[in-house]
């Protein structure tokens, strides 16, 4: 491609004319074109919106190792293409040339379609191993696959199994030995009285409860009978 082919180069133009087309798009930061100055001495000015409020203009230089921008020689500018990216990438430069003013006529063509990622079948189910794959003789009769109870490595592990009851050894609350209560402190609902063959303890008291029904005494008195 040419100098004179590029899509920001307007050819001769003036100042005023390349000002009012940069109000035209918003006079956004960064917009910029090529400009044609003088053909015999092959100079050109190269014009940049530096902020919203300020455009300036640089001239450039066609040499036979490149263009030069404002009085500074670049590596890599054979083109206007090429000088522009140069622009951008150097970090001294910095009123940075980054969108260009097409000239009229010119139609940019269609950006490029994000092309889609070719996945083989192989390549999707690449972590599925064969032995990941449960055999027909590893389902149950209604065609449910049984839950492996290895953790897998494609996924956390399994929760816990709540059936981890402990066992302990707990005492029986009525185990009674000879001579005494085992030694386990328990509650009682009703006390027992135990002993252990200890004169100093305390028998229990004994009283004599009253016959609710009256007796008939039949002591000294003659029995009759019939004869």
């Amino acid at each position: 491609m040419s100098d004179d082919d590029a899509p920001f180069y307007h050819g001769k133009i003036s100042r005023e004319e390349a000002e009012a087309l940069f109000r035209k798009q918003g006079s956004r930061t960064g917009l910029f074109l090529v400009r044609l100055k003088d053909a015999a001495k092959k100079l050109y000015v190269l014009t940049v919106q530096k902020n919203p409020d300020r455009i300036v203009h640089f001239l450039m230089q066609k040499e036979p190792h490149g263009f030069d921008v404002d009085g500074i020689r670049f590596t890599n500018s054979e083109t206007m293409e090429k000088t522009m990216e140069t622009l951008r990438d150097t970090s001294t430069w910095r009123v940075k040339p980054l969108h260009p003013v097409f000239r009229p006529g010119y139609n940019p063509p269609p950006p490029r379609p994000l092309a889609e990622p070719k996945v083989s079948p192989k390549s999707m189910y690449a972590e599925i191993e064969d032995d990941d794959i449960p055999a027909p003789s590893d389902m149950y009769d209604d065609g449910s696959i049984p839950v492996a109870t290895t953790p897998s490595r494609r996924g956390p592990p399994p929760l816990p199994s709540l059936d981890t009851t402990d066992t302990y050894d707990v005492p029986n609350p009525i185990d009674i030995v000879e001579g005494g209560v085992d030694e386990y402190d328990l509650p009682s609902i009703m006390p027992i009285n135990t002993y252990q063959n200890d004169e100093s303890q305390e028998l229990p008291q004994t009283y004599d409860v009253p016959n609710l029904l009256p007796q008939r005494s039949y002591e000294n008195t003659e029995i009759e009978t019939k004869q």
